[in-house]
């Protein structure tokens, strides 16, 4: 599905995230939209994510992150689908990833900006 805007249309983005093959936009409530033709058309790239109010996104090696309210998503495939990798967090908002050793280790939360350690889920794929 390519999404077409008009005049009409209103969307709130909150974090907008560029790698070297795609542009990333999070819509407020309606998770996030892909652009891999440098922003000439969106489509939304929501496949396994189970919260669409997206707070942060981070590239870390040739994985993609994003965060939500108290959850972690990872995709390998620029994108195209999204699997849950942290657990342990609490339920806040994700504001910040951090890296260690090139794996999304640890989460920033809003609530008091206190650095979270994150449990990794097995690889699922």
């Amino acid at each position: 599905m390519i999404l077409v805007l008009d005049s009409s249309q209103s969307l709130h983005f909150t974090k907008l995230f560029s790698t070297a093959d795609a542009v990333f936009a999070s819509v407020e409530g309606k998770g996030l939209l892909r652009s891999t033709d440098s922003g000439i058309s969106w489509q939304y790239c929501n496949a396994g994510l189970s919260d669409l109010n997206i707070n942060s996104m981070a590239q870390f090696g040739s994985k993609i992150y994003c965060s939500g309210y108290g959850v972690v998503f990872v995709s390998t495939d620029n994108g195209n689908s999204w699997i849950q990798t942290g657990l342990g967090l609490p339920q806040s908002q994700i504001s910040g990833l951090i890296s260690q050793s090139g794996i999304c280790s640890h989460a920033v939360t809003t609530s008091d900006c206190s650095i979270q350690q994150m449990k990794a889920l097995p690889d699922r794929r």
